[in-house]
C-alpha cells in the first residue's frame, strides 16, 4: 500500500511539472509573439531557450528558421527584451529550464 501511495505521489508531481512547463511555455510565447505581428504569418523560427530561476534568459539557440533575416532579428530582439516571470516551483527545482 505504501508503494502504491508513493507511486501515485510521483505521478502527481510529474503531471504538475508537465502542466507548469506547458503554462510557462505559453507565457514565453505570449511575451514574444505579439511583437512580431507585422511579419508574414508563414515566417517561422524554432528556438531553444535556457531560462534561469529568476526568469532571466541565459541562452538562445536557433534550431530552425525561415529565410527572412529581418524576422529572425526581430525574434531575437523580442527575446532579448522579454521580461519573463520567475520559474514556477516545479521547474525551479532543477534549474535552468
Amino acid at each position: 500500500m505504501k508503494e502504491l501511495s508513493r507511486q501515485l505521489k510521483i505521478i502527481k508531481l510529474k503531471k504538475r511539472k508537465m502542466e507548469e512547463q506547458k503554462e510557462y511555455n505559453r507565457h514565453i510565447q505570449d511575451m514574444i509573439q505579439p511583437k512580431l505581428k507585422g511579419f508574414d504569418p508563414v515566417l517561422f523560427v524554432r528556438i531553444k531557450l535556457v531560462v534561469g530561476t529568476s526568469g532571466k534568459i541565459i541562452r538562445v539557440e536557433i534550431l530552425e528558421k525561415s529565410i527572412s533575416d529581418a524576422f529572425i532579428q526581430a525574434v531575437l530582439l523580442s527575446i532579448r527584451n522579454a521580461n519573463l516571470l520567475p520559474l514556477p516551483n516545479a521547474l525551479a527545482e532543477q534549474p535552468p529550464y
